[in-house]
């Protein structure tokens, strides 16, 4: 291999990363994937949802609802999000490990992204 060819991939290989990184970065759903039965609605509870703890979200960022999380794993306390899905199914995932926040934004298709981090 040439010198010039070796420097001209040595000059791609930073833009090949920092390209890649923004989807390496996207925190993975909260909300268990169902095939063909996507999430249409999510609610937050500071504990078990038998507490009927309901969580508001903090405010809109850019078409999202954001979640603050991280004072009630202060508080020793955990999260439990209730994903609910389009055919009316709904899955409680509690976030046992700490979050810092849970951003739910709505895509054009009506379909809601849960993201927590």
């Amino acid at each position: 291999m040439s010198w010039s060819r070796c420097r001209r991939l040595a000059a791609a290989l930073p833009l090949a990363v920092s390209l890649a990184a923004p989807a390496a970065a996207q925190a993975p759903s909260a909300c268990p994937a169902r095939a063909g039965d996507p999430v249409q609605a999510i609610d937050v509870f500071d504990g078990p949802p038998a507490d009927l703890a309901y969580l508001m979200p903090d405010g809109r960022r850019a078409g999202a609802s954001v979640f603050t999380l991280g004072p009630i794993y202060a508080e020793g306390r955990t999260v439990t999000i209730r994903c609910k899905y389009r055919s009316g199914a709904a899955t409680d995932v509690e976030l046992a490990a700490r979050v810092e926040a849970c951003t739910a934004r709505q895509e054009p298709s009506g379909n809601v992204a849960v993201a927590c981090r």
